[in-house]
């Protein structure tokens, strides 16, 4: 009792000292220098061995801090961690994964966070929204969890942010990660929660946010003064990629890298992943985003989902911001793309009301210096502000583009085995 009555005034004591005192007691802690030195391996997981370890360390981590229920398979795979719009990101010691987390986009699922906060005010100004879940240190790595856990940071910045060109990245946490998340590396807090949150077993989680595109002014102003020991902003942002960093190759933008493979879904939601507890709208659209019959069959789909999931042109989640323009009255705003296929996109456009049958000319990046120009038909209205375009014509670049999106979960046959 009176343990828990000192831990609630060290707490509030904390809390009210200055912001910039907070940040320095916090990082007295690590020694920025000490850690650019560790020799560790940063990538995206892409076997199944990796991923597997990944999901092994993230059960672990979150049994460990009671966030999660024991369950008889050591793995622990979410439903927005299975859609094609997730990326897992791991630290590697020598063959050993040592540090993981997870990079989602807003797919099918929408994002985790939105089961417990209304984020509208975020997904208006924002095209590339990403949330960070499944942050985890293995509980045996026998130094201080800042050696893995600030170069995984570093690397999911310059991950999100040249890569995914993410405007936003949002991360949910407990009360005990509230210091680190508000005072270190200087999220802004989501406020709306509305309850209902069940990624997690927490009655109280915390949400916050960073604008992506402000992210190094942002730490240039707060960490300028601050020694090389402490200062984040040299850290994440002017000493380069980590040495044995492993960026993913592109060819055009892409909005995640999936490698999750048959055999790595069944092993891994064998026993664990309670697909009970989905709904048929959930199943339906985990089942259209995953699209290949190989991982919709492994997944455990199959049955009881309308055999029309496999559409002739799947979709594929790209976040990007355009431009329209109106060819009849020669008007021009802008838009968000929102997900892409062969013969078209959704996209949602603020401030515009657009009318079925209009012809419309739309600009969008897909590369470095590569800007399409698609002449495109309003479709369809699917929510407010979102509608359906149609391609006039498809253009072979077209046709590479969404090739290359789709090349993760194309490239497994419906007779690929999954036991």
């Amino acid at each position: 009792m009176k343990k828990g009555i000192r831990k609630k005034i060290r707490n509030y004591l904390f809390n009210i000292i200055p912001e910039n005192m907070r940040r320095k007691l916090l990082l007295s802690r690590f020694d920025l220098n000490e850690i650019a030195t560790t020799e560790l391996t940063l990538k995206v997981a892409e076997t199944d061995d990796e991923i597997l370890q990944a999901l092994n360390i993230h059960y672990k981590s979150y049994l460990a801090t009671n966030l999660i229920k024991d369950q008889r398979n050591p793995f622990r795979l979410t439903k927005y961690q299975l859609l094609p719009s997730s990326t897992i990101l791991v630290a590697k010691k020598g063959n050993k994964v040592v540090g993981t987390l997870s990079v989602i986009g807003r797919g099918e699922l929408g994002l985790p966070i939105e089961s417990g906060w209304d984020i509208q005010s975020l997904t208006n100004k924002y095209a590339a929204i990403y949330e960070i879940s499944a942050m985890a240190v293995d509980l045996e790595y026998p130094k201080n969890p800042g050696e893995v856990l600030f170069p995984l940071l570093k690397f999911m910045f310059e991950y999100t942010i040249d890569y995914l060109n993410a405007e936003a990245i949002i991360c949910v946490f407990n009360k005990l990660v509230e210091p680190f998340c508000r005072d270190i590396l200087c999220c802004k807090p989501i406020k709306s929660f509305k309850g209902n949150y069940k990624l997690v077993r927490d009655s109280k989680p915390l949400a916050y946010y960073m604008d992506a595109r402000k992210m190094s002014r942002l730490y240039k102003k707060v960490y300028a003064k601050h020694s090389n020991k402490t200062n984040l902003y040299k850290y994440f942002f002017t000493n380069g990629p980590s040495k044995n960093t492993i960026f993913p190759e592109r060819e055009y933008f892409k909005s995640s890298d999936y490698r999750l493979t048959p055999r790595l879904i069944k092993k891994a939601i064998d026993n664990n992943f309670n697909f009970k507890e989905l709904n048929l709208i959930e199943k339906e659209n985990i089942a259209n985003a995953l699209s290949n019959p190989s991982l919709i069959v492994a997944a455990g789909l199959e049955e009881g989902v309308p055999r029309n999931y496999q559409r002739s042109s799947a979709r594929v989640t790209f976040f990007s911001n355009g431009v329209i323009q109106d060819k009849k009255c020669n008007l021009m705003y802008y838009t968000k793309c929102i997900n892409v296929s062969t013969n078209g996109l959704k996209v949602k456009v603020l401030g515009r009301k657009l009318e079925c049958g209009t012809q419309l000319e739309l600009r969008i990046p897909i590369a470095d210096k590569n800007i399409l120009r698609l002449n495109v038909q309003v479709v369809s209205k699917q929510q407010e502000n979102t509608y359906g375009l149609q391609l006039n014509n498809v253009s072979k670049q077209w046709i590479d583009f969404i090739e290359h999106q789709q090349s993760s979960i194309k490239q497994f046959k419906e007779t690929d085995e999954v036991a």
